[in-house]
């Protein structure tokens, strides 16, 4: 244990967000530098299973520690240990507003190498990195017409040898805890849409997200009687972090989101929280906080009356009618949450879901996976999925776009 608390001490040297906490003033929220008693301090649960069947069973602890509500305000990084006899199992969880999914594993991969190191008397340099500081000016390099239509590869499922062909759900990614479904476009609707989008000048992304929301209108209003403006917005994608003149390997960045604490219950609509979270981001938009940092980002993207800042993403303008019919609990079709307070409201203390959706240019041909979780293991929840999948690829034939 003290081996691994010592790797992780070495990690924290390199990457400065990891030395970071969030600091909470009423209801104002903001990144700062742990003490060094706190930075030194690595706190490591350990629990010993009972069982060779007990460690196996891995999926009900994964879930819980995923879904676990970690205290931000201690620090932006947790762990928990697992154990039957020689045989460990070893969680990471790393607070998402400053950090994405390869910034995650690329400090979970400096933690394995520093221990490898120690436990066999290497030297490993762990020099500081130099981090992004959200409260100076940056400039990005973000252009649509940069965009090039080819393979972008995220992970090695998406290599050619493992392309796959019709909807499928691929066997190698059953012992994961998300699971995919991909599909694909034919040729004719894949140069359609690519035309389409560089008419109106929007991304792709933007593109299948109005799809997404429009499923989820048609399911609760129906698409018929649907006369408000659809259009697609362009914002600052999470991966274009990797362009603010950043080293490639410096993959940690101490990019703070917006952050804030609101009491939902099920009686909400769509209409109010919109309201809401507007009239906070007005409120902080010339603070020194997360979103000034985004709004910098967006450079000279227009920002909109009741506009998230986020993703490229496809906006449906409903009037207050027809969006009270829209409750918080239909958000399972695009978000996900750890936290309890939020759980206990809208789940009804069940697992939170969430449903992502990716798609890539390959042999000229729109190649899309759904990735879905919370729980994964629930044929019920698969069929609601699927029936939403399809009625996206449905709408992406229909008269909005064409």
């Amino acid at each position: 244990m003290n081996k691994l608390k010592s790797a992780i001490r070495m990690s924290k040297q390199r990457f400065q967000y990891l030395k970071m906490k969030i600091f909470q003033e009423n209801e104002v929220y903001r990144f700062i530098e742990q003490t060094k008693e706190e930075e030194n301090s690595i706190e490591i649960p350990h629990t010993t299973l009972n069982s060779i069947e007990e460690f196996k069973n891995w999926k009900e602890r994964h879930l819980f520690f995923g879904s676990k509500n970690h205290d931000l305000t201690q620090g932006v990084i947790f762990f928990h240990l697992f154990n039957f006899e020689q045989k460990f199992e070893f969680y990471m969880s790393t607070n998402h507003a400053g950090n994405d999914a390869r910034g995650h594993f690329e400090v979970l991969k400096d933690i394995l190498m520093n221990l490898e190191c120690i436990i066999s008397n290497r030297t490993t340099e762990s020099a500081p990195k130099s981090m992004l500081n959200i409260h100076l000016d940056f400039k990005h390099s973000f252009d649509l017409k940069e965009i090039k239509l080819e393979p972008v590869f995220e992970n090695e499922y998406q290599l050619i040898n493992y392309m796959p062909g019709e909807v499928k759900i691929e066997d190698k990614f059953k012992n994961l805890s998300y699971y995919f479904e991909f599909f694909q476009l034919n040729e004719e609707l894949t140069e359609k849409i690519l035309q389409n989008c560089k008419s109106k000048n929007c991304t792709v992304q933007a593109l299948f997200s109005l799809c997404s929301t429009l499923a989820l209108i048609d399911e609760k209003t129906g698409l018929r009687n649907l006369n408000e403006s659809v259009e697609c917005l362009n914002s600052i994608p999470c991966d274009m972090r990797y362009y603010f003149n950043l080293e490639k390997s410096d993959l940690v960045k101490s990019a703070a989101s917006l952050c804030w604490m609101q009491n939902i219950s099920t009686h909400c609509d769509l209409w109010s929280i919109a309201k809401e979270i507007t009239e906070k981001i007005g409120k902080m938009r010339d603070s020194n906080e997360g979103i000034k940092w985004w709004l910098k980002c967006l450079n000279n993207f227009p920002l909109h009356k009741y506009y998230h800042v986020a993703s490229s993403i496809g906006k449906v303008s409903l009037d207050q009618e027809n969006l009270i019919h829209i409750k918080v609990t239909d958000l399972r079709f695009s978000c996900s949450t750890p936290y309890d307070s939020l759980n206990k409201i809208i789940f009804k203390n069940t697992i939170s879901r969430f449903q992502m959706m990716h798609v890539i240019t390959f042999n000229k041909k729109l190649t899309g996976n759904f990735c879905y979780s919370y729980p994964t293991f629930s044929s019920s929840w698969d069929k609601e999925i699927r029936f939403n999948k399809n009625k996206i690829i449905v709408i992406l034939n229909s008269y909005y776009f064409f």
